[in-house]
């Protein structure tokens, strides 16, 4: 299960109206986050999502439908290259979905939106919100945390912003402050050492959001993925349906 939904695994309100010129930078890092902020809360976007995984120096493609709608809504499903989809998940109302119609005649598997139960189908144990906001080109922000410190300066061409925790940084952030994109996040153990890294390229600008259209998530000791986005669409946030419904007929199994 955890293997399959590896391989199947593949944020953006309103921008600052304030565009810096190309040797300009961010007046403080809380005016840079807010700058790369994208899509609205209540929109949500559709997208192909074509998926590269490299285990063991051996790749392996495939593509999903997905929409995501923030602050932590997202919808997955396979799109094989013959037959029915074999694979769905669903994140909605701090509820996860997954429903595998080809494991033993189909198993439907449903449980709390955890970061710990988000792992076995994400390569990041993180929060559901911070990965809607990955897969969106954002870095998270949600409530403002006093116990977290931020620092902000210009490095060559962009800029950085390091968030620390009890005098520990915890995480970097690379930001393109003339188009405004986040274009690299990288996290740090407690040895200040590297251990997860995203990156985003070819920014698709439109007229609210300047979407990644790939996005590269590695890990130290998992495989590499990279997601590339086609036929990116906003839709309506308020007539889509994120939660996956349950078979009928089928008892569902708990993830915890």
């Amino acid at each position: 299960m955890c293997l399959l939904a590896l391989l199947l695994s593949g944020c953006l309100a309103t921008r600052v109206v304030t565009t810096p010129s190309e040797s300009s930078t961010y007046a403080s890092p809380e005016s840079a986050l807010q700058a790369i902020s994208t899509l609205p809360p209540g929109t949500a976007l559709s997208a192909t999502a074509r998926i590269r995984i490299t285990y063991q120096e051996r790749p392996v493609s495939l593509r999903a439908a997905l929409m995501i709608r923030k602050p932590a809504s997202l919808r997955l499903e396979s799109i094989p290259l013959m037959g029915s989809p074999d694979f769905f998940l669903s994140i909605s109302n701090d509820e996860m979905r997954v429903f595998l119609p080809l494991e033993n005649g189909g198993r439907f598997y449903i449980g709390r939106a955890t970061p710990e139960n988000l792992s076995r189908f994400f390569p990041l144990p993180l929060p559901p919100a911070m990965v809607v906001s990955l897969l969106l080109g954002e870095a998270d922000q949600g409530l403002p945390d006093p116990t977290v410190e931020l620092q902000g300066e210009q490095e060559n061409q962009l800029y950085r912003i390091d968030q620390y925790h009890q005098g520990l940084r915890f995480r970097s952030l690379w930001i393109d402050p003339v188009h405004h994109v986040l274009v690299r996040i990288r996290w740090f153990d407690d040895r200040g050492e590297g251990s997860s890294k995203v990156e985003f390229r070819n920014h698709l600008p439109s007229e609210a959001a300047a979407l990644p259209q790939e996005i590269s998530i590695s890990h130290h000791d998992l495989p590499e993925m990279v997601i590339r986005y086609d036929d990116v669409k906003e839709v309506s946030g308020e007539t889509v349906d994120f939660t996956l419904p349950l078979p009928d007929k089928m008892v569902p199994l708990r993830l915890d």
